[in-house]
């Protein structure tokens, strides 16, 4: 039996109790009340069997006074503190992922932050909206000020508590680096009414009256009036108006205006006595234990606090800009001296550390990375395999231009103006570091030539002086080069210096790159531009031809069972890879032959597919790999979902998006589109989509669900 809780002011030790009621029994007994003495003895029994066993078990169990009781709920903390940044949407997401799987049924918010970036509001509040439909209570305590974006999060909130200087408001978005007459901008404008109509929506829960005040805390032009009235019913109840409906209720025959106050500050601004008087918090606490006390919770709620890897994220974005004009510079220096590795490693690091920084932040998603793996991949095709094409190098450039630029944001395009200001700052910080690196890169080649380590790391420019049959400075000495053969002294990547006869010229290898010490003829000369190629194939790595057709065959082929055959992608996979690499490798046997090879896929593999898709199903080989098509009681099948298209239903299942709803007394499975509906939803069936009903919500009444669900 599970005995009821006494007030610690009743728990007081039984002798007493019994001596009280001896004392009280005696004095009834004196007075003759029989009837009124056993009904007071049977209440004061049953006092001390309840006070007795309480006390008895709190001695026997040793528990300290203020320990958690059985059954306590749990809470934990998540400090907003500071600017809202990634940081602290890190934070908030941990701790909503740690309360949800300890089981704590309060979430509390220990607010005191000027505000931050509206993308990262946005992506706590989102990440709050996970817990709407959980048992888990989000509890917003402003300790000292919960101002701009930490207003619109404590809003957020299903509970807020203040402490007595707590403050909350001012929540006009600040664009451009201030307002500057911004009221008077249309765009602004419609972007004021927007964040309004957000801000409205997100503290609806809270009731009309703190719906207002939120809506003033947006819009300094909106002025609000606090009236305590008398209805012409006689009734008293207070109201938070506009200017306008505030004098349209004073007019009103019958209505007495009892109380009236005009809030003046604008943007909006309460403190903890005006939040407590306009029930916008639902109480006060000074201190996280007395909180906890006000909330039935156990004493010292598990706070989040940042761990190593937000830490790190957030030192890697602070010093995002140093590590992208780092990795440029380390790229172009790596062309300047090639051979050691050193700038390559320093490069590759740089950018590591720049887009894990960005991507454990949530700028970067996979789609920059390999955006800029594919722009990377470009330019070595530019520099390796087309030389003097600039066509796969300027889409190169680009590539890694727009990767690095959308890093730098979580948005493609901007939808609003705080994300236009946004973009024009990254933007501006983009152009910079380029800016910066091109000086740097001016620095470094007059200065590295004068360095004794780094002179020795470059390639030598042309002789000042000496006879013109040692330079490739003129094709009339040169021109006679043509099918002579000679060894690379430097590595050609692709330009370098060869040695013919004991002389040493610079050339460009027709494609490829090549080490030191390999056999190479020389195949034309171009003015001043002498154009070489391994003397065979296997000196120069390169693939044989015939090995490059056979792996284009191979790739069509396997295109061509992709078609037929369920793989997960492996096949066409596989094809791809086989298709890319031959017209990759051909280039490296000069451009003419690279070219062939890719006009050949261009026109092959639409061939392969037309030929899969509409030849060779009519063929008997293909008839016997096609799956027959659907039988007669699957097509009856279909056509009875068919026959549900526009009908009228109720969910009684939960649809996030898939579930049951029920129609005409019969269930069928369905989904939305994308929405999460919950049980006893109206819906309606839209169309039908992989043999399930897709359905939509609609705004009937319960009672009209209920009846089109069970008629």
């Amino acid at each position: 039996m599970v005995r009821p809780m006494i007030p610690r002011a009743l728990m007081i030790p039984s002798a007493f109790m019994i001596s009280s009621a001896r004392r009280r029994v005696a004095s009834n007994v004196r007075r003759g009340g029989a009837a009124w003495l056993a009904i007071r003895t049977v209440m004061l029994a049953m006092l001390v069997w309840c006070v007795s066993p309480a006390s008895t078990s709190a001695q026997a169990t040793g528990n300290p006074p203020g320990s958690q009781r059985s059954g306590q709920q749990t809470g934990y903390v998540v400090p907003i503190e500071g600017e809202v940044n990634f940081r602290m949407v890190a934070l908030v997401r941990r701790g909503v992922r740690e309360a949800l799987a300890a089981g704590a049924s309060r979430l509390i918010l220990d607010i005191d932050t000027p505000g931050g970036e509206v993308t990262k509001m946005e992506e706590i509040l989102a990440v709050l909206e996970q817990l709407d439909d959980q048992p888990v209570d989000t509890v917003a305590w402003i300790r000292n000020q919960a101002l701009s974006a930490g207003s619109v999060i404590a809003l957020a909130c299903k509970r807020i508590w203040v402490s007595p200087s707590a403050t909350i408001g001012d929540t006009v978005p600040v664009v451009a680096g201030g307002l500057k007459d911004a009221l008077r901008d249309e765009v602004y404008a419609k972007y004021l009414s927007g964040m309004r109509s957000m801000i409205a929506q997100i503290a609806a829960h809270h009731g009309p009256g703190v719906q207002k005040l939120a809506e003033a805390m947006v819009d300094p032009r909106l002025e609000l009036v606090a009236m305590r009235i008398r209805g012409a019913d006689g009734l008293i109840r207070s109201e938070i108006l506009d200017v306008t409906n505030a004098a349209t209720l004073r007019d009103q025959p019958g209505v007495e205006v009892l109380e009236q106050h005009t809030f003046t500050m604008a943007p909006l601004v309460l403190n903890a006595d005006e939040c407590m008087k306009y029930h916008v918090a639902e109480g006060r606490a000074s201190s996280l234990d007395e909180l906890s006390r006000e909330l039935d919770i156990a004493p010292n709620p598990t706070r989040i606090e940042a761990n190593w890897s937000e830490e790190l994220a957030g030192f890697l974005y602070s010093i995002r800009m140093f590590l992208m004009i780092g990795g440029i510079l380390m790229t172009v220096i790596a062309f300047k001296t090639p051979g050691t590795g050193v700038p390559e490693a320093l490069a590759v690091l740089c950018f590591v550390f720049f887009f894990a920084g960005q991507f454990l932040v949530g700028l970067a998603a996979w789609t920059e990375i390999l955006l800029f793996l594919g722009g990377i991949a470009l330019i070595l095709v530019e520099f390796f395999v087309m030389p003097g094409t600039l066509v796969a190098g300027v889409l190169g450039f680009l590539a890694v231009v727009a990767a690095l630029f959308l890093s730098l944001q979580s948005f493609a395009l901007p939808q609003n103006a705080y994300q236009d200001d946004v973009m024009t700052d990254n933007l501006q910080s983009l152009l910079l570091a380029i800016g910066i690196v091109i000086v740097l890169a001016m620095a470094f080649s007059r200065l590295l030539p004068k360095i004794p380590f780094f002179n020795r790391l470059l390639l030598e420019g042309a002789p000042a002086g000496g006879s013109l049959a040692t330079t490739a400075t003129s094709e009339r000495v040169t021109s006679p080069l043509v099918g002579r053969v000679g060894t690379t002294l430097t590595e050609l990547r692709p330009a370098g210096r060869v040695e013919i006869d004991g002389e040493p010229y610079d050339v460009v290898a027709s494609g490829g790159f090549h080490e030191v010490g390999i056999r190479v003829r020389v195949l034309e000369v171009q003015g001043n531009r002498i154009v070489v190629e391994p003397v065979t194939s296997s000196e120069a790595g390169l693939v044989a031809i015939h090995w490059l057709v056979f792996m284009l065959f191979c790739g069509l082929l396997l295109l061509i069972a992709e078609v037929f055959f369920v793989s997960f992608g492996v096949l066409g996979t596989a094809a791809a890879v086989l298709t890319v690499s031959s017209v990759f490798l051909a280039f490296e046997h000069g451009t003419g032959i690279g070219s062939s090879f890719l006009a050949a896929v261009l026109v092959l593999a639409p061939t392969a597919v037309v030929f899969a898709l509409r030849i060779l199903p009519n063929t008997p080989f293909g008839k016997r790999l096609i799956l027959d098509g659907p039988s007669a009681k699957s097509t009856a099948q279909d056509a009875g979902l068919h026959a549900c298209i526009g009908k009228r239903g109720q969910a009684i299942t939960p649809l996030r998006p898939v579930g049951t709803i029920v129609i005409d007394g019969r269930r069928y499975d369905a989904m939305t589109r994308g929405e999460g509906l919950v049980a006893g939803d109206a819906v309606e069936v839209l169309r039908i989509e992989l043999g399930q009903l897709v359905v939509k919500r609609i705004s009937d009444d319960a009672g009209a669900a209920q009846q089109l669900g069970t008629s």
